[in-house]
């Protein structure tokens, strides 16, 4: 039988980076990722 977690993914877009952050029905952190908005 599957379980189904529902995720809610966040995108904070900054001049010099951007973030993304998933985080759980409960408002548990799962994941976070910062990613430099330059470009190179």
């Amino acid at each position: 039988m599957k379980t189904k977690h529902p995720v809610v993914i966040g995108i904070d877009t900054h001049k010099a980076t951007h973030v993304a952050v998933a985080i759980d029905m409960q408002g548990s952190r799962l994941a976070v990722l910062t990613i430099p908005a330059t470009p190179k």
